[in-house]
């Protein structure tokens, strides 16, 4: 994981929108933008330009709590994890390929 967090090193932050919403709301994106039909936590849009970080995080809320609770982690805690992925998206980092449901929990 060092590895892939080391992207951090050498990026410089620029904008970054983080918009917090419910599960209707990142439904609708996702439908909209990615053509999926399903809830998520979260959905990453990257501007990023050369090594300036930009882009904008969809956090559902709804999805935050109901991890939380599923995990029986701190909404606080599930909350910073999925920012955390978000950022890790924005670096280039990609979870597809694992399984739905698990978005690379171990690695956050």
């Amino acid at each position: 994981m060092d590895k892939e967090c080391s992207c951090l090193l050498w990026k410089r932050l620029g904008e970054i929108a983080y918009i917090f919403c419910s599960d209707e709301k990142i439904l609708e994106v996702n439908r909209q933008y990615l053509q999926h039909d399903y809830y998520t936590d979260t959905i990453t849009f990257d501007y990023c330009e050369g090594d300036r970080l930009s882009g904008d995080l969809f956090i559902s809320l709804d999805t935050i709590r109901t991890n939380a609770e599923q995990f029986g982690a701190a909404y606080d805690d599930e909350l910073h994890r999925v920012i955390i992925h978000g950022i890790l998206h924005l670096c280039g980092i990609n979870d597809k390929g694992r399984g739905k449901g698990n978005h690379g929990r171990g690695g956050e």
